[in-house]
């Protein structure tokens, strides 16, 4: 799915139809959100999003891409984060995980990466985890 920050509609393009002008807005600005051209009002203003799973908000992602490690070692935003209702599918899947491991005794907190450490922290500050 594409969002158009001009218009604010949303469209879909196949790979086939998206792939030229993602390699050309690539080229023009490297580490930043690639721009495409609308199809609604034609101005290149479309940018890749997806919708909350929660709140159905459109998600756009950050203006500038993360380096991939900054997302795992914790000092980058989850990809998927709401900016809208803060949820995050991919923050809980991490959680899911954590806990399950925790009720099945195979868990060492002192092991965990950098970006579980801080999915729980997130739910610790938003009073949803538990130590048990």
């Amino acid at each position: 799915m594409y969002y158009c920050l001009s218009c604010k509609q949303t469209f879909t393009l196949s790979y086939k139809e998206a792939a030229p002008q993602l390699r050309e807005a690539a080229k023009r600005a490297p580490r930043k959100r690639p721009k495409l051209k609308c199809i609604k009002c034609g101005k290149v203003e479309a940018v890749p999003a997806m919708k909350c799973v929660k709140c159905g908000a459109i998600i756009t992602g950050p203006e500038e891409i993360p380096e991939p490690k900054s997302i795992f070692q914790g000092t980058g935003p989850f990809p998927d984060e709401c900016k809208k209702c803060g949820y995050s599918q991919m923050r809980e899947g991490i959680l899911r995980g954590v806990r399950q491991r925790m009720k099945q005794g195979k868990l060492d907190m002192e092991k965990l990466p950098p970006m579980v450490r801080r999915a729980i922290e997130d739910a610790k500050a938003k009073g949803q985890w538990e130590e048990k």
